[in-house]
């Protein structure tokens, strides 16, 4: 019975409610959040998951926020600590336990336990948890842009992004959609599948692009014993800077999109003064800044990030 809830806490996480205080995420992004939430750092996430390794190569950082009971579980989890020994763990394996001496009945023994875990993760305020991302440096003309206009066959991601019409955002829109559809379902381990939405892609009131979705988690522990929940995530670019946020509940959702959208307020709200026409050099007088661009560029060069096509095609484009 422990095994099964040493598995179980891996799904069941997190948060609070009545927002008034704003995080600062490294001086680039604020989020509000309820006045009992705070926000923590992942530091050794990437040592313990090698398929994470690439966020740290291209300065991705991960934080959890949440309050303290959430904080203090990721940090815990993180770090190896035996979650069995926590006392609400303690208490809640020993209720259901109990149960199972005095009853036969699976089914009952099912029906208890899911009630007890709700009970429990209630009464700890776990219900939500939330990761945000964020890419530490500047998205033009870095590394990560560079892989990326790789993968996709585009030269120049980042102007690209900003010269695109609300029609073509449109249709970028229904493509993905479209391919989504056909492979909307993600199995995570054998026990929790991710079944995504169609998302949207748009612009906000700013002007900046931003990425839109839902998707719909099933999480089954053992036979009959299963939950099923809902997570949203946004991804944005700002200031030249991704940012991203994911965000599940289990328990007591009924206001989990407001919530969502509150959360993210002091995002959308950014005035992004490095929009394309102010930082895309094609428009930019500043000759200091035309051979810091140069520079960088040419480190990107060197250090093998380019090809010399690449580099040939983002030089010209810099000097024309």
């Amino acid at each position: 019975m422990k095994f099964y809830f040493s598995i179980l806490l891996l799904f069941f996480l997190l948060s609070g409610n009545s927002y008034s205080k704003i995080l600062n995420i490294n001086d680039d992004f604020k989020i509000e959040v309820p006045n009992n939430f705070n926000i923590k750092k992942i530091e050794n996430i990437f040592d313990s998951n090698s398929d994470l390794e690439f966020l740290e190569e291209h300065g991705i950082s991960l934080y959890i926020v949440g309050n303290e009971n959430i904080i203090d579980f990721f940090d815990k989890l993180l770090n190896g600590y035996n979650l069995e020994e926590e006392d609400w763990v303690i208490e809640l394996v020993s209720k259901v336990e109990k149960k199972s001496q005095s009853t036969t009945s699976q089914n009952s023994l099912i029906s208890y336990t899911k009630k007890e875990i709700k009970k429990t993760m209630i009464k700890y305020n776990l219900t939500t948890w939330t990761i945000v991302l964020t890419f530490d440096k500047p998205f033009q003309y870095s590394e990560l842009e560079a892989e990326l206009s790789r993968a996709l066959n585009e030269d120049g991601i980042f102007n690209n992004l900003y010269s695109l019409s609300n029609s073509e955002l449109n249709n970028i829109q229904k493509i993905v959609n479209k391919e989504l559809k056909k492979n909307s379902t993600f199995v995570a381990d054998e026990y929790v599948t991710y079944k995504f939405k169609p998302l949207k892609i748009s612009r906000d009131k700013l002007s900046d692009i931003f990425l839109l979705g839902k998707v719909n988690i099933s999480a089954e522990i053992w036979d009959k014993l299963k939950f099923s929940y809902s997570g949203k995530y946004y991804l944005t670019l700002k200031n030249d800077k991704i940012f991203g946020m994911y965000q599940e509940c289990i328990f007591e959702c009924s206001n989990f999109d407001k919530k969502f959208r509150k959360i993210l307020k002091p995002v959308i709200n950014i005035d992004s003064n490095k929009k394309l026409n102010k930082i895309n050099l094609e428009t930019t007088s500043n000759k200091e800044n035309i051979v810091d661009q140069l520079k960088k560029l040419n480190d990107l060069y060197k250090s093998g990030v380019l090809t010399k096509e690449e580099f040939e095609k983002a030089k010209k484009r810099i000097l024309n």
